[in-house]
């Protein structure tokens, strides 16, 4: 499972919003990962270098983020709690290469 924080925290309110009690029923794993604004970074890049070819990405980011699951170098929820920003600033610098090579 992949979560982008902001479209979650979107959900939850709007469910919040609607009178519902979200503190009862939803649990997310610690082991879900991230979407972060590199992914979506990554993602755009990745559609507009295939020119022609493009597959019509959302460009959320989703592809990018399983590629570092799958990878086991992407953030999972748990890294809020421990390391979360050495471990966020570089997996930026790593999709900043990344993505400097595709434009290239």
């Amino acid at each position: 499972m992949v979560i982008d924080p902001c479209i979650f925290k979107e959900e939850i309110d709007k469910l919040i919003n609607q009178g519902i009690d979200i503190s009862k029923n939803l649990i997310i794993s610690t082991r879900a990962h991230l979407i972060l604004p590199s992914h979506k970074a990554l993602d755009e890049a990745y559609e507009n270098a295939k020119g022609d070819n493009k597959i019509g990405s959302t460009k959320k980011g989703i592809g990018p983020t399983y590629t570092d699951k799958i990878a086991r170098t992407g953030m999972r929820i748990g890294d809020i709690l421990h390391g979360f920003e050495e471990k966020y600033n570089q997996l930026k610098k790593q999709s900043f290469r990344n993505t400097i090579k595709i434009l290239l």
